[in-house]
């Protein structure tokens, strides 16, 4: 009995390496390289939902684009972000964290910038460190970073901001 298991071992083993071999490349394709961020991006618009803390409700969308500005976050897989804004260019670095994927689609997710541009947008918006919700849909080219800055005022209870990207 000892000898017929001493022999399966071997086959065990192929077995088990096989296995781990192919749940490894399963785990690579649906652990993406973000590669459907790394590029250029414009921002078209951004809408603000904010609730007064007397319960008012408060909401405005900006036409970014369309109102003469221009705004391009332009990604690079070596987690560098550069931002323009009005032809001046500022450097940051750029961390991605997927929770869930649709295909090349990012259904929820957490985008993480450091450095010079991050640095300015954390200061105007008060907050510690610059952290946005994120949403891609590859169908459409289409990003949607989302950032609750709720110490933006003392007024309000609730503060969103939608900004839509639009690859180029």
């Amino acid at each position: 009995m000892y000898q017929k298991i001493k022999n399966l071992i071997p086959i065990i083993s192929i077995i088990l390496i096989s296995f781990s071999s192919i749940m490894c490349n399963k785990a690579e394709n649906i652990e993406p390289a973000y590669t459907s961020l790394i590029g250029k991006w414009e921002l078209i618009s951004y809408t603000i939902e904010a609730v007064k803390l007397n319960g008012e409700e408060f909401n405005y969308f900006e036409d970014y684009k369309k109102n003469g500005n221009a705004l391009a976050w332009e990604f690079f897989d070596n987690g560098i972000m550069k931002a323009t804004e009005n032809n001046v260019t500022v450097n940051s670095n750029w961390l991605l964290k997927v929770e869930r994927l649709s295909g090349m689609s990012i259904d929820k997710g957490q985008l993480i910038l450091t450095g010079q541009y991050a640095d300015q947008v954390k200061t105007a918006l008060k907050l510690n460190e610059l952290s946005y919700h994120i949403v891609t849909t590859a169908s459409s080219n289409t990003m949607h970073v989302l950032i609750d800055p709720a110490n933006l005022s003392s007024i309000y209870s609730k503060v969103t901001i939608d900004y839509l990207y639009q690859r180029l």
